[in-house]
């Protein structure tokens, strides 16, 4: 019994041996082969990581509807407001409302400032009315009140347009843009953008010089250039009888500090869109 279960045994390896053989000559050696190497296990991606990384698909930069050619102003939180240093703020109109610069809107617009442009750490120092927009210099302490000034004059334009117009619904387009001034710098041309903005956009339409110079070198009846006293050139004064619509300078920066850089001339064309990234 002994012997005959080692022949067995004998014959099983020489058996086993051939296989191998066979396989070396007729093929790939798959035992002779390294086995493959364990997959390593994934890392969990962050949310961070995930959020910000490039590729195809997912959350990415510019990824989303296309803003468009009019881009609203994003619903995010504001910056904080510091209160020595003014802010330039822009409200926009929605389409197909007429041009604001009728002389029955700027003149009931004006009455209607002077009661809102003096509010609980809110001031209103400039303003210049365009076709379908409105600048404005203000003056706030903290973000609640600048929050509620734009409420109420946003407010107050809103009912009035549609009043003057004899039509209903929304009149502003999305939020206010709003931009702190830091500078001396910044607060001249600040003023000079604003309280000039007709020029400006007069060039825009004309794209000549000979039309923009014919413009008269006077403030623009549709802002607060009547009570504005840097002008370079001699201006005509508003009437005794005016009641001033825009509160005064409480601000070095509004007051004082922008002088450095010198008056502003009337009759200049501003070109500094490009300072300002406003959506005018």
């Amino acid at each position: 019994m002994r012997f005959s279960h080692r022949h067995r045994a004998r014959s099983r390896t020489t058996r086993s041996i051939d296989t191998r053989h066979r396989r070396l000559h007729h093929g790939p050696n798959l035992l002779s082969m390294p086995r493959a190497s364990i997959r390593e296990k994934p890392e969990q991606l962050t949310l961070d990581s995930m959020r910000y990384r490039t590729g195809r698909g997912g959350p990415r930069h510019g990824a989303g509807r296309p803003r468009g050619i009019r881009p609203r102003v994003m619903h995010r939180q504001r910056e904080g407001i510091v209160a020595r240093l003014p802010v330039h703020v822009t409200i926009r109109l929605r389409r197909g409302i007429p041009t604001l610069r009728q002389p029955r809107f700027v003149r009931r617009f004006r009455s209607s400032l002077s009661e809102a442009c003096v509010r609980h750490g809110f001031r209103v120092v400039h303003y210049s009315i365009q076709r379908d927009h409105v600048h404005l210099l203000i003056e706030a302490h903290s973000n609640h009140s600048i929050a509620c000034g734009m409420k109420s004059v946003g407010a107050r334009i809103g009912k009035l347009a549609n009043r003057l117009f004899q039509r209903s619904g929304k009149v502003l387009d999305g939020r206010y843009h709003l931009r702190p001034l830091c500078t001396p710098l910044e607060i001249h041309r600040a003023l000079r953008y604003v309280l000039l903005n007709h020029r400006h956009h007069a060039a825009r339409r004309c794209k000549s010089k000979r039309l923009i110079d014919r413009l008269h070198a006077q403030p623009d009846p549709a802002s607060s250039g009547r009570w504005f006293d840097g002008w370079r050139a001699t201006t005509a004064a508003p009437n005794a009888a005016d009641v001033r619509e825009v509160a005064p300078a409480r601000t070095w920066l509004m007051r004082t500090g922008w002088r450095r850089h010198g008056l502003i001339d009337p009759a200049e064309l501003p070109q500094i869109a490009a300072l300002f990234s406003t959506p005018c």
